[in-house]
């Protein structure tokens, strides 16, 4: 498997395990949509996406999910070890760390802010 995709796939199963604070998806989220396409180019995002200090613990999760990924062949399997029928193309690594912040944010409270401020008037 190739560091870039090894850290694609650690990256998505700390969002999936919800290793990321709710607090960060935003900022998370904002992250992903401007992410280029390129395996190596988002390797390198992730990486600085996790160097702030205030995301260390993120990045000890990260790093143990890293070192836990088994050593396999990504030319016959997908992301999360999904084998890819011959000739179709898998979701891109951008859609796939998409697909897992939406997966796992939280719903939004508003419509008991909304409700808080109507019994209030």
């Amino acid at each position: 498997m190739s560091k870039y995709k090894q850290t694609i796939q650690a990256f998505i199963d700390i969002i999936n395990a919800q290793a990321i604070p709710a607090k960060e998806y935003p900022d998370l989220l904002k992250f992903v949509e401007e992410m280029p396409e390129d395996y190596q180019e988002i390797a390198e995002k992730i990486d600085n996406w996790l160097k702030p200090e205030s995301r260390s613990k993120i990045k000890e999760t990260y790093r143990l999910t890293l070192r836990q990924l088994p050593n396999i062949d990504w030319n016959y399997l997908g992301f999360g070890g999904v084998k890819i029928p011959p000739g179709k193309e898998s979701e891109s690594a951008k859609e796939l760390i998409l697909n897992a912040i939406k997966k796992n944010t939280p719903e939004p409270k508003q419509e008991e802010e909304n409700s808080d401020n109507k019994s209030s008037s």
